[in-house]
């Protein structure tokens, strides 16, 4: 025992061993009991410090340092508890559940790349380990490598036959990437089994309404809608009612269902998209203008999201508004050619001169183009070599734009072509209002 029971006086240890005995005396299994319960009840920033504790009473105990490193990734600190879980591995550098807690936790941090390492070296050291195999497939599905998560999936099922998450995934990606046969009849079997399963009833309610199944996935949906014990889930399923009613035409009705999903979930992302996608078709632009707004707010790494949203301003006449949220669009996204490709075309065709840049949007018009060669990014070419005032290069640029199109037999395409061309042969830019294809 470090600390001898006795009638003499204590020993007169100097003080950082003083430190070391009294934390030792505390006890690291009782920290973690305490630290425990303070996660139980939400008191994260108390579990921190007590686990803390834990670790400093005994440094060699690797679940004082996973419990810390959960806890720190609850309290929104990754990149804290990647540094815990690698100093761990430094004591056990094949430990396949820290390398598991590494790889969660870099992507609570947002590293992808080094979350996908962790996780193949847990499943290398410990092959058997359900959650790591499962984990890594599901990385490996995001990235598009279906084959490597198929295998991996395949390995849970057979380690674990009772995981239903793994099924679902199995299905989902098997109807996905074209076994859409198999895949459906497997989501269908667990539905059927997993009844409550709200993920798998969504999915396959999706897929009845793509496979024109309208009948079915409102039956689906409207079981989400009336069991579900979980309140996005519901919204979700009235937002899904709602897509199938536009499907239908019964725009009235999709839109009611719309408004009824938000209220349920002010949250949904898709509930707003289509929303705003159908006030837009009724001319209801400014009201749209809101539900885009609103869209971009909540995922603001969705590209298409606010190229609808600069889309709407435009229509609106808020050119210097939409060139601005397009800018800060392409900075943040900047690969995304849609965004690109709409900052383009305004900078070379808005009516407000202080929004009009032509060398601007001709660098990224022809970057664009070169990413993405097709007639309507060449358009854009064409309207920026215009702005530019290289007129006898949109000249000819657009004569070959219109042979294109003629000998694709697109006729009005054409005429909409011609329009332009004359514009460029008068030495006039296209404005938005005119012609612009």
């Amino acid at each position: 025992a470090l600390l001898a029971v006795g009638s003499g006086p204590a020993p007169g240890y100097p003080e950082p061993r003083r430190d070391q005995v009294t934390a030792l005396a505390e006890g690291a299994a009782a920290l973690m009991k305490q630290a425990g319960e303070a996660l139980v009840n939400e008191r994260v920033e108390a579990a921190v410090e007590l686990y803390r504790r834990a670790v400093a009473a005994d440094p060699d105990n690797l679940e004082a340092r996973r419990n810390l490193a959960l806890a720190l990734t609850r309290a929104e600190e990754a990149g804290e508890a990647v540094e815990v879980l690698e100093r761990a591995l430094a004591l056990a550098p094949e430990d396949g559940s820290l390398l598991l807690d590494l790889g969660n936790a870099h992507l609570a941090a947002g590293n992808t790349a080094a979350a996908m390492d962790a996780l193949e070296r847990a499943v290398e050291f410990s092959p058997d380990l359900v959650p790591a195999r499962f984990n890594l497939a599901n990385l490996l599905m995001l990235q598009g490598r279906w084959l490597e998560a198929e295998g991996h999936l395949r390995r849970v099922l057979e380690l674990d036959p009772s995981h239903q998450r793994a099924r679902y995934q199995l299905a989902v990606g098997l109807y996905e990437t074209g076994a859409r046969d198999q895949g459906l009849k497997a989501l269908r079997r667990l539905v059927r089994e997993e009844p409550d399963m709200d993920a798998a009833r969504m999915s396959l309610a999706s897929i009845l309404a793509d496979s024109g199944d309208l009948a079915g996935a409102i039956r689906h949906y409207r079981t989400l809608e009336q069991r579900s014990e979980d309140r996005k889930t519901q919204a979700a399923a009235v937002a899904g009612l709602a897509g199938v009613a536009l499907r239908q035409r019964r725009d009235g009705q999709a839109q009611t269902q719309l408004k009824r999903a938000l209220r349920m979930d002010p949250t949904l992302v898709q509930a707003h998209n289509q929303l705003a996608g159908l006030l837009q078709r009724k001319g209801k632009t400014e009201e749209a203008l809101e539900h885009y707004h609103r869209s971009v707010e909540l995922e603001p790494d969705d590209g298409d999201a606010r190229q609808r949203e600069a889309t709407a301003l435009i229509l609106l006449g808020r050119y210097q508004e939409a060139k601005t949220r397009l800018e800060e669009g392409a900075t943040r996204i900047p690969n995304h050619v849609g965004l690109a490709h709409t900052l383009a075309r305004l900078l070379a065709t808005s009516p407000v001169s202080e929004v009009r840049d032509g060398g601007r949007a001709l660098a990224i018009a022809r970057q664009v183009y070169l990413n993405q060669r097709s007639l309507d990014h060449a358009q854009t070419v064409g309207m920026a070599l215009a702005e530019a005032g290289q007129m006898q290069q949109a000249v000819e640029w657009q004569r070959q734009l219109v042979v294109q199109a003629r000998n694709m037999g697109q006729a009005q395409l054409v005429t909409a072509l011609e329009k332009n061309l004359a514009l460029y042969d008068r030495g006039e830019a296209v404005r938005i209002g005119q012609s612009t294809p």
